[in-house]
């Protein structure tokens, strides 16, 4: 027979197997999404949205909706 202080350890180390195997479940359903991508008008690669100039090709991103410039009041 199995003496009782090693039944004990041992089944104490299973409950932290299937907690680390919970725990690995739950980070996994929150990982963390890719940064928002545009393509590059010059290259055509995958740069970050908010990239003023292309890292690749050096090239200035221009915005697809640009400021309208404010209109002076009389």
């Amino acid at each position: 027979p199995i003496p009782e202080s090693l039944a004990a350890a041992a089944a104490a180390a299973q409950q932290l197997q299937v907690a680390r195997k919970q725990d690995t479940r739950q980070t996994a359903t929150f990982r963390q999404q890719p940064p928002p991508m545009k393509a590059c008008l010059s290259c055509h690669q995958q740069i970050h949205r908010n990239a003023p100039i292309c890292p690749l090709c050096k090239a200035k991103s221009r915005s697809r909706n640009p400021k309208k410039p404010k209109r002076k009041q009389d």
